[in-house]
């Protein structure tokens, strides 16, 4: 495949037993590669077009995986918390030294359904719509940084600065911690060096073990620290471990996904004019929008790890093995959404970007919320911009692909 370029690409360990080698073949999106001058999309559009419903991609993490590419098997799967289980450590329970439950996203079943019952109201709608107002402030305060310059390297500028800015304040931590938050993201995203995460991941951990027992000691806070420590249902509460995990989490799926999800959909504004100008005189349209640009250009990709036996496409699926669910596939599926390539912000019903069923995403709402105000903010005071003229996109192959810059220019 000439357009990627592999930098750090992870070894390959022997194949299973019960792995046929016809069955046998690549999965471009893993850390350590770099997609030159086509989308991601353009990779879920492989995998749509794969004859094989399922097939084992040896390079994954090191230890391979199952790569589903049926739209109707994706969304069939995402709910299996039964066979398909959440619960394995992510990288952040994997590498620090602190004992952390990284909930709801991995646990399963009864326990899954107790930790949203907890949680849940701090991310209702009612709770996520009286934020706007300030996400539209500190929105409009980074882009009359640059709206005058007539340029901007999107990602830099904005793509990362406002989710960054936004989770601060949500979490009620200092704003002058803003470039080393910054910082951490990038290389938890797009760094290929272990030692170098690791370290990112004590620096992240230790901060919030200290930030909880503060809080603690100071209850009745708005941020949302303070309130998971309040948050109960029927008298149970989070213990230590989870609250830390938790926060962990809100800082890995608040960060990187509105920042990849940001970067995506402006990427795609910048090369459809006519579509920018008509949301800019349509304003109200610019929600069905931002739910059809993350439907079209979904990047997540969840991860399951085989509980019990079981059969997927007729293939044999054995405890532990790792199965790899891309939303996108499933979203450009021409047997699950009519013209799937195509944008169409009149499109109903929901799509699969953010999980579906019980393994919903629980900050589904404070994601659209800042991808809502990131449009609306930013159509309102910048007049049309292009992708700078010669500039060729790369985006990092991780777990959530994203571009590494965006130059735009009006």
């Amino acid at each position: 495949m000439a357009n990627l370029i592999t930098v750090d690409q992870p070894g390959e360990a022997p194949l299973p037993p019960h792995v046929p080698v016809g069955l046998v073949g690549d999965f471009p999106a893993v850390r350590g590669r770099v997609l030159r001058g086509r989308s991601p999309t353009g990779l879920w559009d492989d995998l749509v077009a794969d004859p094989r419903p399922i097939y084992w991609a040896p390079g994954v993490q090191g230890r391979g995986a199952w790569i589903v590419t049926d739209g109707a098997l994706i969304v069939e799967l995402l709910p299996n918390m039964a066979q398909l289980s959440r619960s394995a450590k992510n990288i952040v329970a994997r590498m620090s030294r602190h004992k952390l439950a990284i909930v709801p996203s991995s646990t399963d079943g009864p326990l899954h359904r107790e930790y949203r019952r907890i949680l849940n109201p701090i991310y209702a709608p009612k709770h996520i719509a009286r934020m706007e107002q300030h996400a539209r402030a500190v929105a409009r305060e980074h882009i009359a940084a640059f709206a005058g310059q007539g340029r901007c390297e999107f990602m830099a500028d904005f793509a990362m600065a406002f989710p960054i800015r936004m989770f601060l304040e949500f979490m009620g931590l200092p704003l002058h911690m803003t470039g080393r938050f910054l910082e951490w993201e990038r290389i938890m995203v797009q760094g290929n060096d272990r030692a170098e995460i690791a370290a990112v991941i004590e620096q992240l951990v230790d901060l919030l073990v200290d930030t909880i027992a503060e809080r603690r000691n100071a209850p009745g806070g708005e941020d949302l620290i303070s309130r998971a420590i309040a948050a109960e249902y029927n008298g149970r509460r989070l213990d230590e471990a989870e609250l830390l995990g938790h926060c962990c989490n809100l800082f890995l799926g608040g960060l990187d996904t509105i920042t990849t999800h940001c970067g995506h959909i402006f990427d795609w504004l910048a090369h459809h004019p006519v579509e920018q100008d008509w949301l800019r005189r349509n304003p109200a349209a610019v929600a069905d929008a931002v739910h059809e640009l993350t439907r079209l250009q979904a990047m997540v990709i969840q991860e399951r790890y085989c509980s019990e036996p079981m059969e997927i496409a007729g293939q044999a699926i054995l405890p532990g093995d790792l199965v790899m669910l891309p939303t996108g596939v499933a979203n450009r599926d021409p047997n699950l959404f009519a013209a799937p390539t195509e944008a169409r912000f009149d499109r109903k019903g929901a799509h699969y970007t953010f999980g579906t069923g019980e393994n919903l995403c629980l900050g589904l709402h404070l994601a659209r919320l800042e991808l809502r105000v990131a449009v609306e903010e930013f159509l309102a005071a910048v007049p049309t911009f292009t992708l700078q003229p010669g500039h060729v996109m790369e985006h990092a192959l991780c777990s959530i692909p994203q571009p590494i810059a965006l130059p735009l220019v009006w």
